[in-house]
């Protein structure tokens, strides 16, 4: 299952997945992890976590999402089917809209000057 989904604070959800890693009966299962050196390790493959604020938007590749259901910071917004974003309520859609800003924009084009560029219209599916 390709899951999109949103963490709504980073800061409180690194927090949740440490403790989650640490009990090895975590509702969670073995979907994070504590590696030799101390630091968190999420057992997902995912597509690079886009970023605004205290906020972040990823696309994580699980068997089963039903372990997300037991974080308190990471909400699922729906699901990449064929390569196509499908939300699972209009809120959902809105949520990644307002976070992922798709609209084109003005950026320097390495030459001083400047290009119109439009962000894909999805943060990226697995191949």
């Amino acid at each position: 299952m390709d899951i999109i989904t949103h963490v709504t604070k980073l800061d409180r959800f690194r927090d949740e997945a440490i403790v989650q890693a640490q009990d090895e009966n975590a509702a969670t299962g073995n979907l994070f992890a504590i590696d030799e050196s101390g630091s968190l390790n999420y057992n997902a493959n995912k597509i690079p976590v886009f970023y605004n604020g205290n906020e972040s938007l990823c696309l994580i590749r699980i068997k089963n999402d039903s372990a997300l259901q037991h974080l308190t910071y990471l909400k699922r917004l729906g699901e990449c089917i064929n390569k196509e974003y499908i939300f699972d309520t209009d809120a959902d859609k809105a949520t990644f809209d307002r976070i992922y800003d798709s609209e084109p924009r003005m950026i320097d084009d390495g030459n001083g000057g400047q290009i119109e560029y439009t962000p894909p219209p999805n943060i990226g599916v697995f191949a």
